[in-house]
């Protein structure tokens, strides 16, 4: 006998057929089911089939754990069914500081490396459509990308090196818009990241945090990142983000060098908030090189500078 998932399958989809105005037939024909069998099932508390939870799931725009759990955005679900398709959920409608181009290069690689099922599957885990994606310069909140890193780290199993790797690809995508003309015109690391990190972050990236160079050579660069305190009240977190973003944010700052045609910077995390510490601060290493995938790779013969911390 098969046996409900969750007990409360049925209040979810019956909520899910009142917010989208399905009468009773209309239920029936989404659930391949009778009458009489949809009354035994609910009564037995027995789920609907997994073929049938699949195409219903894929028809909404929403994942399978988000219909066992009951953990859907109703008004983005009813926005979605109405035509309303860059509805963007709750949850990353508030304080949306970030461009949508700190997104597109995560599901590019997903997409690239593992298939579209599993993009799509990113896509409906988040109740978010793919049009969303299309415009780099449209907004949203720092929780979008942030979330599709963790998503990564923990159902696709990637470790540290391989959201470094997802990071990294940002400067693939980037190369030949309007971004990429814009970096690509510097002649050198420093001035690169002398700008980007006092103009062009906000002006590309984000309005979140605020970025402060505390030292810079033609050898390497020291920056720190801090949440603006705007962000983190409209956010309602003390620390927005996580580990699994830090690892992909230091991928994409070790390829920025990428846009002047230069092997990318090594980059290591020497504090993080997620850890424990005040900030977040990045040491970029011009002069040695990250070979990128980080996988089984040599040592340098060079050791990366030392830096003091005050």
């Amino acid at each position: 006998m098969k046996k409900s998932i969750n007990p409360d399958i049925w209040v979810t989809i019956d909520k899910i057929k009142h917010t989208l105005g399905w009468n009773d037939a209309e239920l029936l024909d989404r659930l391949q089911l009778t009458k009489k069998q949809l009354v035994s099932e609910k009564q037995l508390n027995l789920s609907p089939r997994l073929d049938v939870i699949t195409n219903l799931t894929e028809s909404l725009g929403i994942s399978i754990e988000s219909l066992i759990t009951g953990k859907i955005d109703f008004q983005t679900l009813f926005a979605h069914a109405s035509g309303n398709i860059k509805k963007l959920p709750e949850r990353y409608s508030s304080a949306k500081f970030s461009k949508v181009r700190t997104s597109i290069h995560l599901l590019d690689f997903i997409e690239n490396n593992l298939g579209w099922n599993a993009k799509k599957s990113i896509y409906n885990h988040f109740q978010i459509n793919e049009s969303i994606l299309k415009n780099a310069e449209s907004t949203v909140n720092f929780l979008m990308p942030s979330d599709i890193c963790q998503f990564i780290g923990e159902k696709f199993k990637a470790p540290p090196t391989l959201l470094h790797r997802i990071g990294a690809h940002s400067s693939t995508v980037n190369k030949n818009s309007i971004l990429g003309r814009v970096l690509s015109a510097y002649k050198s690391p420093k001035t690169l990241h002398e700008n980007i990190f006092t103009e062009i972050v906000h002006r590309f990236y984000d309005k979140n945090q605020i970025y402060k160079i505390l030292k810079l050579t033609n050898q390497y660069c020291l920056v720190e990142l801090n949440f603006r305190d705007e962000v983190k009240d409209l956010l309602k977190l003390k620390k927005p983000g996580n580990q699994f973003a830090c690892h992909s944010i230091a991928g994409s700052i070790s390829s920025l060098t990428g846009y002047i045609n230069l092997p990318n910077s090594k980059v290591t995390k020497i504090d993080c908030i997620h850890q424990g510490g005040c900030s977040c601060k990045y040491l970029i290493d011009f002069e040695l090189p990250q070979q990128l995938h980080l996988f089984d790779q040599p040592k340098e013969t060079r050791k990366a500078p030392s830096v003091e911390l005050h």
